[in-house]
């Protein structure tokens, strides 16, 4: 007698992305970076630099059961960091070194393969938590100049294992925005330097994180049909 009630009330959980949906739309990114903002040791005395990560992501994702969606995305990141004047002093007489205009740029293309689970939070289907799972590899290089002459160059070669719980948002009937937090990662970097175009060293980091990734905070807008 009690069994059909339950099951009831079971079937009743809201759906907040139904099966057989597409989603397409961009995700997008960016922080900002500043001596200011920060604190500095005391053996940078002074120093004046700032800098900006950028990152954008077309995306699109299938519902391929009720509130259960697997999709891709292609992201481009770019970022750049500049020094005007830094002084590093080791608190001894003759053991000062300045710096002056340095600045650094940094591009990089990478492909996810990601899955999200949506739990709506409302009986109207309107909110709800959003958990991904996302699996990435990815290409880039770096240039780091003085005074408007290139110093040296870095290639990049990543691929990472990251968790990411967000909220999701119906604005209106079939657009959507959403925002998720990177929360865990595993990864693996490969970097190679290179000075006046000869490779001069090389080198491979496995690593692992728990906690906030600034860099992996994502804003995305979504058209689901």
């Amino acid at each position: 007698m009690l069994l059909c009630p339950l099951m009831s009330r079971a079937q009743e959980r809201p759906t907040f992305i139904p099966k057989g949906t597409f989603g397409a739309g961009i995700q997008f990114g960016t922080l900002d970076l500043n001596s200011d903002n920060s604190g500095i040791m005391l053996v940078l005395n002074p120093i004046t630099a700032k800098g900006r990560v950028s990152m954008i992501a077309p995306f699109v994702e299938y519902a391929y059961n009720n509130d259960r969606a697997a999709g891709a995305r292609i992201s481009y990141t770019s970022g750049n960091a500049s020094v005007d004047n830094i002084t590093i002093d080791l608190l001894n007489e003759g053991m000062a070194f300045d710096f002056s205009d340095v600045s650094a740029g940094i591009t990089m293309l990478s492909a996810t393969l990601f899955h999200r689970n949506y739990f709506a939070l409302d009986p109207k289907s309107r909110v709800a938590v959003v958990a991904e799972f996302a699996l990435s590899g990815g290409r880039g290089h770096s240039e780091f100049n003085t005074g408007g002459e290139a110093m040296t160059r870095a290639d990049y070669l990543n691929a990472k294992l990251s968790f990411s719980p967000g909220l999701s948002f119906f604005v209106m009937n079939n657009i959507s925005i959403t925002a998720t937090l990177s929360m865990a990662n595993l990864s693996y970097n490969r970097v190679e330097c290179f000075n006046n175009n000869e490779q001069t060293g090389s080198r491979d980091k496995f690593g692992a994180n728990v906690g906030l990734d600034l860099l992996g905070t994502w804003f995305g807008v979504a058209f689901h049909f």
